[in-house]
């Protein structure tokens, strides 16, 4: 079903680290986080391209690590 909604890829962040895959897709322009937790979160900001974005629209309570 998540792939009718539109993307190309999924990642298992408890599988694998999710900044590699993305690397290895050449980057992410666009990481929507919606997780609720800092840590999913910052798992991914190394996976961004250059001039990539991270939208945070999720609510946390810890600090990101950027």
């Amino acid at each position: 079903m998540a792939f009718e909604l539109g993307p190309h890829h999924y990642i298992d962040s408890t599988a694998t680290s999710v900044a590699e895959e993305l690397q290895k897709l050449g980057g992410a322009r666009v990481v929507p986080a919606t997780a609720a937790s800092a840590d999913a979160i910052s798992a991914a900001v190394d996976g961004l391209a250059t001039h990539g974005e991270l939208i945070t629209p999720a609510v946390i309570a810890d600090s990101l690590h950027v």
